[in-house]
């Protein structure tokens, strides 16, 4: 089963960038989608090639019946969401049975 912090890269398969964001911002169905968009801040002037764009997406986690969502600030998602696995993590220690 995959946990639920996966992280992987994967290519676009000739989708457009208008196709993906139609999937993951106007989904055909009335389950709610949580997404996720980076990109590099700033790009480096000399490396044009980082202007590329991070995107992850899926339904929220549902704690005590409320959606898991959060906003974090510009540049600092990547620090964030190593907080929240971090958290996440500590959470599965402590409720772990002994061995």
């Amino acid at each position: 089963m995959t946990k639920p912090w996966h992280w992987r890269s994967l290519p676009l398969e000739n989708r457009t960038g208008s196709e993906i964001f139609a999937a993951l911002f106007l989904p055909t169905t009335s389950s709610k989608i949580a997404t996720l968009l980076e990109s590099p801040y700033p790009t480096p002037a000399n490396q044009p090639q980082l202007s590329r764009y991070s995107i992850c997406a899926g339904a929220p986690r549902i704690v005590n019946g409320v959606p898991q969502m959060w906003t974090p600030a510009l540049g600092h998602v990547l620090p964030f969401l190593e907080e929240l696995l971090q958290k996440g993590q500590a959470e599965n220690r402590s409720s772990s049975p002994p061995a």
